[in-house]
């Protein structure tokens, strides 16, 4: 019951910082659209994407220091946890330098030889790329402080703390309307600032409240092996897949110049803000299944990854489903002015991001279990072929939402790889993960989009009002079906306890 409180509470901190940064991100978006423009937000999409990958980077480097924190905690071994940090701290001090000497490397040959942009605008570009490239080397130095907040399970300050960064980020938008010269290169350098301000509070919190957070001349070879190998895998195979995203992007860029990457940077910002749904989901749970995994509670552990990820599948279909069936009139609410080829890609990246919620928690298994080798080999292997198909496609002259199908089928077969490599390495009942997770959610998924697709043509209307009504009623409607079909009554059961404690926490604040 104590794990059910705190699981809950964890689960109103992360959901009340959802819901604020969804609010900050989607209207932040409109906002710089036009206060840039489709050409130099395409532009922004495309060279100052490299912050968008490091903000997945950035969750990465954290999960993987947070992983050995709770595994020590897990087993009671408290002495240990000083080690750990201090170990993380000259991992991602050297994974900053071949971050860096990489990303300069590929990012200098793109914007010298390859990027498609009026030349006016290369100078500008330039700057935004360096100061993306500087951004990210902050970013991995200060995860291992985030992987600290998390590991502690203080959800409430890491909350706070990415509220205060939505909203600066937000105050910056406003700013460029203020300024009069390139608004571009003004964004990009208050980016950078925000970066550094957020960064240094969260050292200051951690260095006042934890005290394995205070770093100390230790050295533990063994230790040390162990995180690198770990770090290592994780940087590599998710470097990877974030760089088939970049790539996608350059070779978008090359093919349908920044317009094109406009619209791409719409369909990332949707399924952004998706995301920022799963991951609170994963952030309250992931270090109380590390200490399952540490403790060899087994048993417990596979049940909570089961019901994570049909809770993720299920959370994921109540969002996806409208926006996919609505895509247009939502996108025309959203933005105003609606960039060419957003609508399609939007469609297509809610397919790709339905096969994706089912990753997550495989992530958790493979990192708990510390059998990365073999998982992230695969994944760079798929990102590469992604890139490589990419380009072969658009070479043949398919039209660019072309990517996002190779992205997809990519993604159904590294999906199937992962899990019957999960059996192999980390003991996963692949039969039973197929019959309570695989074709229950299809199962879900079948049932929702027929039933979908009837209220769609129920008061055909163009009015905003209309729209939204159908929308929560498809909403609603994918929420019982997910419930009644996807979940054991077991899990249901459960469902309904952490509601109850949720009300009750919600019940003793109000007093």
């Amino acid at each position: 019951m104590s794990n059910a409180k705190r699981l809950a509470t964890n689960t109103i901190y992360m959901y009340i910082r959802m819901f604020i940064l969804l609010l900050i991100s989607l209207y932040s978006s409109r906002v710089l659209l036009q206060q840039l423009g489709v050409e130099d937000f395409g532009v922004y999409n495309l060279v100052g994407s490299i912050i968008a990958m490091l903000s997945s980077l950035r969750g990465l480097f954290s999960a993987s220091t947070q992983r050995f924190l709770n595994y020590e905690m897990g087993r009671g071994n408290t002495d240990k946890l000083q080690v750990i940090f201090n170990m993380s701290l000259v991992i991602n001090l050297i994974i900053s330098i071949l971050f860096f000497a990489s990303v300069e490397i590929l990012g200098c040959w793109f914007l010298n030889y390859k990027i498609n942009i009026d030349p006016s605008r290369l100078f500008a570009a330039k700057i935004v790329f360096q100061l993306s490239v500087i951004s990210s080397i902050v970013t991995i130095m200060i995860t291992s402080f985030d992987a600290v907040i998390i590991a502690n399970e203080r959800m409430k300050f890491y909350a706070y703390m990415s509220i205060i960064e939505g909203v600066l980020k937000l105050a910056i938008i406003f700013m460029l309307a203020l300024w009069p010269n390139d608004k571009l290169v003004f964004y990009a350098i208050l980016h950078f600032v925000v970066t550094i301000i957020v960064g240094v509070i969260n050292v200051i919190y951690c260095r006042r409240n934890f005290k394995e957070s205070h770093f100390k001349k230790c050295w533990n070879k063994p230790m040390f092996n162990d995180m690198a190998s770990f770090a290592g895998w994780n940087f590599f195979g998710n470097l990877g897949f974030s760089l088939s995203n970049e790539g996608v992007n350059m070779i978008l860029n090359v093919f349908g110049g920044p317009v094109v990457n406009a619209a791409r940077g719409i369909a990332y910002q949707v399924r952004a803000a998706i995301y920022m749904f799963l991951g609170n989901v994963n952030k309250a749970i992931d270090p109380y299944s590390t200490k399952l995994f540490a403790r060899e509670e087994n048993s417990k552990f596979f049940e909570l990854m089961f019901f994570t990820t049909k809770i993720l599948f299920a959370v994921y279909l109540c969002i996806s489903i409208p926006l996919f069936i609505y895509t247009e009139p939502v996108l025309s609410m959203w933005l105003g002015e609606v960039p060419p080829y957003a609508v399609i890609f939007v469609k297509l990246i809610l397919i790709l991001g339905l096969l994706k919620s089912f990753f997550s928690p495989i992530d958790v298994l493979y990192m708990s279990a510390n059998k990365l080798k073999h998982y992230q080999l695969v994944n760079i292997c798929v990102s590469s072929i992604t890139v490589l198909f990419s380009w072969i496609s658009l070479s043949l002259g398919f039209d660019y939402y072309a990517v996002f199908v190779v992205a997809i089928i990519t993604s159904i077969f590294s999906l199937l790889i992962f899990i019957l490599l999960a059996g192999k390495e980390c003991n996963l009942n692949i039969k039973s993960y197929f019959n309570n997770v695989l074709v229950k959610a299809a199962i879900t998924l079948i049932i929702v989009a027929f039933v979908s697709e009837i209220l769609k043509y129920i008061f055909e209307s163009n009015m905003a009002f209309i729209i939204i009504v159908k929308i929560l009623v498809t909403i609603l409607v994918t929420a019982i079906v997910s419930y009644l079909f996807s979940f054991t009554q077991q899990e249901k059961e459960i469902m309904l306890s952490l509601v109850k404690n949720i009300n009750h926490k919600q019940n003793d604040s109000n007093s």
